[in-house]
């Protein structure tokens, strides 16, 4: 029986069948061809390919200026990926703040081969988690666009990278925790050495980082049990579950339940801070959050706030700590 939550796969598949009207013949197509598949709830899973499910699908494809042909899948060649019938995925503060901990006190490694350790992954996930930002726009920030003295940082296109969408330029608050992390990292010993606030030097020059999955992974794996937000409940995350979009959803509904000029933030403002056009997506995923009784000052994932939540989780990530560090004990950051 099909997933209840899966609505839509997206794969390449290598090799497919089809037949064509008022022939008998059927065809073998050696090619890639990348297709979405809307699945309804009527369609059967047939098997498993390398533990990956599969259908039995008939759809529509176009050749190369070929008319209109019905596919029958016969094989798929690659990893399937699955989407969640679009409903977003966030921490909760306290797990939040436990994947900044985690993010904190990991062993720094190096982007590439033959490269030094990458300095910034504490301050990448906290811009990431303390903005909202999609993926792109975070990596592709650049130094000068984070204002220390008037608590802001902008958004904005550069010769990195675009922008989504004209009202996709703006500017979001500098928050405390943020400037925290971020003042060290840019005046320290490790200050970026060049234009981008989160540079690569794969390739020996100053460039985008494009690719940040396998380091989430690591911190991860690092932070151990996490639990996410996934339509309303709370479950365990799976090991490559956490991507840029946890993050950007987290600082949606935490933003949500803080107070602007002494008031309830409104919808819009936060709409305005992640670059939307219209209230809509937030209002739909995030509504019940407008209930909330308690509201925060600032956006903050202080894990010295939530030591009796996360108790026996951080005790094994101090364990977890000591291992990596070779018996240098790590302590909890406040601040």
């Amino acid at each position: 029986m099909p997933h209840p939550r899966l609505t839509s796969y997206a794969f390449i598949l290598s090799v497919i069948a089809f037949g064509v009207s008022g022939l008998t013949t059927y065809y073998t197509v050696w090619r890639k061809v990348s297709l979405e598949v809307e699945v309804d709830k009527e369609i059967r899973v047939a098997n498993a390919i390398g533990g990956i499910p599969s259908a039995t699908l008939t759809m529509n494809f176009w050749g190369d200026g070929a008319p209109q042909r019905k596919v029958a899948i016969s094989r798929i060649e690659l990893r399937l990926t699955r989407s969640s019938d679009g409903e977003a995925l966030w921490f909760e503060v306290p797990e939040a703040a436990l994947y900044l901990e985690a993010a904190r006190t990991l062993k720094p490694e190096p982007d590439a081969p033959g490269q030094p350790p990458m300095p910034f992954v504490y301050p990448l996930i906290a811009t990431l988690l303390l903005t909202g930002g999609r993926q792109d726009e975070v990596l592709g920030l650049e130094v000068e666009d984070v204002d220390f003295d008037r608590k802001l940082i902008t958004f904005r296109p550069n010769e990195w990278r675009r922008l989504k969408t004209a009202k996709s330029a703006r500017t979001v608050p500098l928050w405390p925790q943020l400037e925290a992390i971020l003042r060290p990292y840019v005046f320290g010993s490790n200050s970026p050495p060049a234009r981008l606030l989160f540079p690569s030097y794969r390739t020996g020059e100053e460039a985008m980082l494009t690719d940040v999955r396998k380091l989430l992974d690591r911190v991860t794996a690092h932070a151990g049990t996490l639990y996410v937000m996934d339509e309303g409940r709370k479950r365990k995350a799976e090991a490559d579950e956490i991507r840029t979009k946890v993050f950007r959803h987290t600082y949606i509904s935490t933003r949500l339940q803080t107070v602007d000029h002494g008031a309830p933030v409104a919808a819009w403002t936060v709409a305005r801070e992640v670059g939307h056009s219209s209230t809509a997506m937030i209002e739909k995923t995030y509504g019940h959050l407008g209930q909330a009784r308690h509201r925060a000052e600032t956006v903050e994932y202080r894990v010295e706030q939530h030591i009796k939540t996360l108790e026996e989780r951080l005790q094994q990530l101090v364990c977890r700590n000591v291992r990596q560090t070779e018996g240098v004990h790590s302590t909890v950051a406040v601040g």
